[in-house]
């Protein structure tokens, strides 16, 4: 919906040299180059209208300006990149490509998804046509700031709310196939200045939305514009040529909210009713509204007020620094060797692998290349693994953990294997083509409670050399 990488280095001191030339050939101070790679990720993706992270070949716009100038004094507009699954972010042609200013000068960067063509800073909004919910999901990014070189991590965040109706039928309705369902008094259009994050609605566009609903008619989704009193949007469902109109059971739609309810479809007397059960709402947070039951000739029961969500929060993020040297003996710093940690202060970063061992250094190291930030390495053919530990996660909701990860060589993102706490969980398997470009690892559904994190890497199965860089672990309180 910005992390950085741990790496392990660790050889006898004899082989150590020949390793590192072996294994990691680019691993020397980085050049002058300011081409700018841009890497993404997209906050409470498993709320997203496409059900994914990124689909291959979507759009997005970016602009770049001087640190602080703001959005109209951009050095360049609506630059058009194209985004892969793992949210690497491509420009579309060479005259879209950003380089970083040969000054040095620190830049900001504001991006918005879909592409589409600005007027100054500010895109248009509409959603009266539901086709492709996915179309119409606008993000927004402005985290990164003050960037004078390396990969810029963009994290968007949604702007628009999401209604998802899941739909079921009792004994009395056949089947829900050809159910049709309506948003009336819904508004239709509006502005986002990109300058400032700012959704700006056109009062005069109230109309009526119709769902995207699926081909069986059990689950309806629409993407409509935020408002803080959705006391007057009625849904409107059409069965069998009978049609029932009740109120929206949520008080309010919420930006980057995604509102599930319940429907359930009966026939009494000749007549279809609607009852719908308690809301969902899922913010990147979980919260129960309130019931309503819905009959075509009966009235309607108001819901409760609809409890608020909460705030994604970040828990820790690492990126490892700006700059990292080599040593007196020429080798970089092993896991247990250095301090460049940017994460919150109390966090400990530890190799079990060593401890345990009796080592006296980590075969992870911190290092950097040409081309790349400094990240954690973890060596071919070595057990090794890091521990990051001391932060909270109690009470959290929704816990999202986030890393970037590159290989030496060809390889499989699924190798380092990862704890949480005691339990291992399971790594999304894909595989990695391009030596040395990152790719961005999204783990969701995390337990609570838990106070550690290690990546594991092992011998047999990791053959090519592992980077992992911007591990950051996100949650809702």
């Amino acid at each position: 919906m910005t992390l950085k990488k741990i790496m392990w280095l660790g050889v006898l001191p004899v082989f150590a040299m020949t390793a590192c030339t072996s294994l990691d050939d680019n691993s020397e101070w980085r050049d002058d180059s300011r081409d700018i790679k841009f890497t993404s990720y997209i906050s409470g993706t498993a709320h997203r209208a496409a059900g994914t992270n990124w689909d291959n070949g979507d759009r997005v716009g970016i602009f770049m300006t001087n640190h602080g100038a703001g959005l109209a004094s951009a050095t360049a507009s609506n630059r058009q990149y194209i985004a892969d699954a793992q949210g690497n972010l491509t420009a579309a042609t060479a005259d879209d490509a950003l380089a970083f200013p040969e000054s040095g000068a620190a830049q900001d960067f504001v991006a918005y998804y879909p592409y589409q063509t600005v007027s100054g800073t500010t895109v248009a909004v509409n959603v009266t046509d539901q086709t492709s919910p996915a179309a119409l999901d606008l993000l927004y990014a402005d985290n990164a700031q003050n960037i004078t070189s390396g990969t810029v991590n963009l994290g968007f965040d949604h702007q628009l709310a999401q209604v998802v109706l899941n739909i079921t039928a009792d004994a009395t309705i056949p089947t829900t196939a050809g159910l049709s369902v309506q948003a009336a008094n819904v508004l239709t259009q509006g502005t986002f200045d990109l300058s400032d994050g700012t959704l700006t609605a056109t009062t005069s566009s109230t109309g009526t939305v119709t769902f995207n609903t699926n081909e069986n008619g059990t689950q309806a989704t629409a993407i409509l514009l935020p408002a803080t009193d959705a006391s007057s949007i009625t849904l409107r469902f059409t069965l069998d040529g009978q049609t029932v109109e009740k109120a929206l059971t949520v008080s309010a739609l919420e930006a980057g909210t995604s509102y599930s309810i319940p429907v359930r479809l009966g026939n009494s007397g000749g007549s279809i009713y609607v009852q719908f059960g308690s809301a969902t709402i899922n913010p990147w947070t979980t919260v129960t509204g309130g019931d309503i039951d819905v009959d075509f000739n009966g009235g309607t029961t108001d819901p409760d007020p609809d409890p608020q969500p909460g705030t994604e929060t970040t828990i820790f993020e690492e990126t490892f620094g700006d700059e990292v040297a080599k040593k007196d003996n020429g080798y970089w710093p092993s896991l247990d060797e250095t301090d460049l940690w940017t994460s919150t202060s109390g966090l400990t970063f530890t190799d079990p692998q060593q401890i345990g061992g009796g080592f006296s250094y980590s075969n992870v190291s911190i290092r950097q290349t040409s081309t790349m930030d400094p990240h954690a390495w973890l060596p071919a053919e070595k057990e090794s693994q890091m521990k990051i530990e001391g932060f909270n996660t109690t009470g959290c909701t929704d816990l999202t953990l986030t890393y970037d990860i590159a290989a030496n060589a060809s390889g499989e993102q699924s190798v380092i294997r990862l704890m949480w706490g005691d339990t291992e969980i399971t790594v999304p398997s894909a595989a990695i083509t391009t030596t040395n470009q990152y790719q961005t690892v999204t783990i969701t559904g995390l337990t609570a409670g838990v106070t550690s994190l290690t990546f594991i890497s092992e011998k047999a199965t990791n053959t090519a050399g592992y980077r992992i860089d911007n591990i950051k672990l996100v949650g809702t309180k």
